[in-house]
């Protein structure tokens, strides 16, 4: 299968423990069903996902985590699109995502897969001057706004991984490839 980071790249390691540990005696009894049907690489997957967004790295995903990755990524969300997001996600109600909510959000949008248009605009994240396809230039600006430093060669290994047709860019075919994977 190809995945946008191998964990095997030293550059692209994962947090080797999520925020909130992901042992049966921090995850519910459903959740860590879930994590069990997830393989190691999934779940650092997952947990690297997860520390993405933590930006203040305090084992929690809050309003403030949100906007400032929202906003790394050129968009500008209300207070009020913040609040809604993150009480979508927050099972316990205490305001804040951990890990094993955003885990539950995950498995569950994996189970369902992904809607085109989800991709699309998930897509259109990236493909900042709306050409349809994401280059190197804005791969690496992408993961540079979300705290991921690379090399061109790094980015490009990258994108030789979803690019079938070997032209250097990811079309939207090769993306929606990707992320039914």
């Amino acid at each position: 299968t190809h995945t946008l980071y191998h964990t095997s790249h030293p550059r692209y390691k994962y947090p080797t423990q999520p925020a909130i540990p992901a042992s049966s005696s921090h995850l519910s009894h459903h959740q860590s069903r879930m994590s069990a049907s997830l393989s190691q690489d999934q779940l650092a997957q997952f947990q690297y996902c997860f520390s993405l967004l933590d930006s203040d790295k305090d084992g929690v995903i809050n309003r403030a985590d949100m906007k400032s990755s929202l906003i790394a990524l050129g968009y500008n969300p209300t207070d009020a699109e913040l609040q809604e997001m993150v009480t979508s996600i927050d099972s316990n109600k205490n305001g804040e995502i951990d890990f094993e909510e955003f885990l539950g959000m995950v498995t569950k949008k994996m189970k369902a897969g992904a809607s085109d248009e989800e991709i699309k605009d998930t897509l259109r994240v990236f493909d900042k001057d709306c050409n349809g396809f994401i280059s190197a230039a804005e791969l690496r600006q992408a993961l540079a706004n979300l705290g991921q430093k690379l090399t061109e060669d790094e980015v490009d290994e990258m994108i030789r991984e979803v690019d079938f047709d070997g032209d250097g860019q990811i079309d939207y075919a090769e993306f929606l490839s990707m992320m039914k994977k």
